[in-house]
């Protein structure tokens, strides 16, 4: 959740402050009058900015209601009442005011801003751009949002969007490193590799004492399979912070990319030493062992890793992956297991097409047919491109004797495999995609 400091957030409140300054008299004195003039929407109105300023948000949420009540069609007090429930925590009221407000006040940008971080916080990445986009200087100006909009506009596909506003920040004079990492991620993303190295160079140049632009550098160089160079940029960074975990973690992912497991192995448990509080050194070390063929210590690996990270989805789904290939987790029993583990990791994210797939397969291995299509189709839908959960469940289908629906399923994985990475290894997809 998008979690904002109250005052410089209460873009809302500008006008009715303003009327405040002009009327004069404090909260105390407005109080005095509202005693002979309950009626009175605009009294009711600057009260709530009082008990605003006064960081009172309960009766500034009353009197913004009470001058709503009094005058429907005012609209700053409908902007005040819905940004102070949204820092009260009643986000559903809060968004719907503003739902009701961006209706009647289409270019009004305070609704538009509130309305993107709801968006942007349900990962409704394009609505989110949208919203921002007619938001304006409001979000780009603001220092508290503009992280989020540059953010947004990188995963909801609008890097035009994110480069212009990330150059005139830097032409500006007061761009930072992370303006640069976030420039080189955009132009990457446009297919611009020289403009997206030559960012990450600035970024680096601009604070060597970060580990985040030896990182930022480092993955671009592995995204484009150059691990030699990335391997050098990260030494270059363990120079300066030798009992970095982050850069001993990105510096075993440069060897095992190489193929080179043992090495990887070695670095990946000099990170897990650096820092026993995180996962990720854990689940690269499980992870190459399931790519060597160790399933049973990759199982072991991924147990530690849910200990340090109980929230994390990814630990309890190789966890089932590693014990479904573990010789002595072939039972009824062990694949019940399995499917706890993969049922934990869909609650934690409903949205990752494998573990879908894994839990299919352990509901074929006990029979349970139709659960295992259900689990595959949800797959399919979450993941369209992805050929393996067709062509298992074109397999499934040619079982059940629905061989139109399997031929044509077996038709579509067959186009999708000959435009996927199906020649890439699973396990160094997954090391590829840890951060």
């Amino acid at each position: 959740m998008v979690r904002l400091p109250f005052l410089p957030c209460l873009f809302a409140l500008s006008l009715a402050w303003a009327l405040v300054s002009q009327n004069g008299g404090g909260l105390q004195a407005l109080l005095e009058r509202y005693r002979s003039e309950p009626g009175n929407a605009l009294l009711c109105e600057q009260i709530g900015v009082e008990y605003t300023k006064a960081n009172d948000l309960g009766k500034a949420s009353t009197f913004f209601q009470k001058a709503m009540t009094l005058d429907p069609n005012q609209i700053p007090a409908q902007k005040n009442l819905a940004t102070v429930l949204w820092f009260l925590g009643k986000r559903n009221e809060s968004i719907a005011i503003f739902q009701r407000l961006e209706k009647r006040v289409p270019n009004d940008p305070v609704p538009q801003l509130y309305l993107g971080l709801e968006d942007y916080d349900q990962k409704n990445m394009s609505a989110a751009a949208q919203h921002f986009e007619r938001a304006g200087a409001l979000v780009s100006d603001n220092p508290e949002t503009f992280p989020i909009a540059i953010d947004t506009y990188i995963a909801a596909g609008r890097q035009e969007r994110a480069i212009q506003l990330l150059e005139a920040r830097i032409s500006s004079g007061s761009s930072d490193s992370q303006i640069y990492r976030w420039l080189g991620e955009s132009y990457d993303s446009q297919m611009q590799p020289e403009k997206a190295i030559k960012a990450y160079t600035a970024a680096l140049a601009q604070a060597p004492e970060a580990e985040e632009n030896y990182l930022a550098l480092a993955g671009f160089s592995l995204a484009h399979a150059n691990p030699s160079y990335a391997r050098r940029v990260l030494q270059r960074g363990l120079d300066r912070k030798p009992n970095s975990a982050k850069l001993v973690l990105e510096l075993g992912l440069a060897c095992a990319m190489q193929g080179d497991f043992e090495q990887a192995k070695q670095y990946f448990v000099k990170a897990n030493e650096a820092d026993h509080s995180w996962s990720l050194p854990l689940i690269a070390l499980g992870v190459t062992d399931l790519q060597t063929g160790d399933a049973q210590k990759a199982a072991e690996y991924f147990g530690q890793a849910k200990m340090v990270a109980p929230d994390d989805y990814r630990c309890y789904y190789l966890h089932a992956v590693a014990m479904n290939r573990s010789v002595g987790h072939q039972d009824t029993a062990s694949r019940a297991a399995q499917r706890s583990e993969l049922r934990r990791a869909i609650e934690l994210n409903p949205r990752y097409a494998k573990t879908r797939v894994a839990l299919a397969e352990t509901e074929i291995a006990d029979g349970r047919t139709t659960e295992a299509a259900s689990e595959l189709r949800e797959a399919i839908r979450l993941e369209p491109a992805e050929p393996t959960p067709l062509y298992k469940l074109a397999l499934l289908c040619r079982r059940e004797g629905k061989t139109q629906e399997s031929q044509q399923l077996l038709r579509e994985f067959q186009r999708l495999k000959n435009q996927s990475h199906a020649d890439e290894n699973e396990f160094v997809l997954v090391l590829k995609t840890l951060n």
